[in-house]
């Protein structure tokens, strides 16, 4: 899984490359890096970091829609996590109707 994530996070913002469908996130992406200059690289940063951009990017998806390429890497993601959702609507201040059990 951690190995899509990566892939998923370049597809949104690759700052090595400078490429992806949402450049607006590099800035974000550079201030979790955890490299004394700033240059954030996927492959090598730290998994913590990792899922603190795909934060970043869910964030962004409330703000700004998603396109058909884009969902079609959140339901590998989701697959991937064996269909987890964590909320099934929007609830203030979270989500309700999760399907997670927690053991």
């Amino acid at each position: 899984m951690l190995a899509f994530i990566k892939v998923f996070l370049k597809v949104m913002w690759d700052p090595m490359t400078q490429t992806g469908t949402r450049p607006w996130l590099q800035d974000k992406f550079q201030r979790l890096a955890v490299n004394s200059t700033y240059q954030a690289d996927i492959d090598t940063e730290p998994t913590h970091v990792l899922i603190k951009m795909l934060e970043v990017v869910g964030r962004d998806f409330k703000k700004i829609p998603i396109t058909d390429f884009e969902a079609l890497g959140v339901d590998i993601l989701i697959s991937l996590s064996n269909n987890r959702h964590y909320g099934t609507k929007p609830y203030y201040g979270g989500v309700a109707g999760s399907t997670v059990t927690i053991p």
